[in-house]
């Protein structure tokens, strides 16, 4: 996701309806700075076919959307809506971090999560 000292960040990732919603931990969320790493990933599961990082601040958290980022940096204005899955959330040091696919920095971001999105359009059976 983003590196500081070349640390690819920890890995999450949303496992369905069935996963557990905190509603405190969503109500604390809220206007906290998040750093999310997308892989898009062929439909073998493994072969990472594009990755994206966004960064932003929590705007909104429910349990039937998930979390809404209104973006920051290059993608200024955008929001972006995360699975509602609040396990993928894991708490930063401070510091400096550099989103590798911007060269952007971020400083003292709260949280980071890393998704795996599986292209299921092309998915043989």
């Amino acid at each position: 996701m983003a590196d500081k000292e070349g640390d690819t960040g920890p890995e999450a990732s949303y496992t369905g309806p069935e996963s557990e919603w905190d509603f405190d931990f969503a109500r604390r969320l809220m206007g906290k700075y998040v750093m999310a790493s997308f892989n898009y990933l062929e439909p073998d599961g493994v072969t990472v076919r594009m990755h994206e990082q966004v960064h932003g601040v929590v705007i909104d958290a429910t349990r039937d959307e998930g979390f809404t980022l209104a973006l920051r940096g290059t993608r200024k204005g955008e929001t972006v809506v995360l699975p509602p899955n609040p396990s993928a959330f894991v708490k930063l040091a401070p510091g400096n971090y550099r989103l590798s696919t911007t060269d952007e920095r971020v400083v003292n971001p709260d949280y980071t999560s890393l998704w795996k999105i599986v292209d299921a359009e092309h998915k043989s059976d």
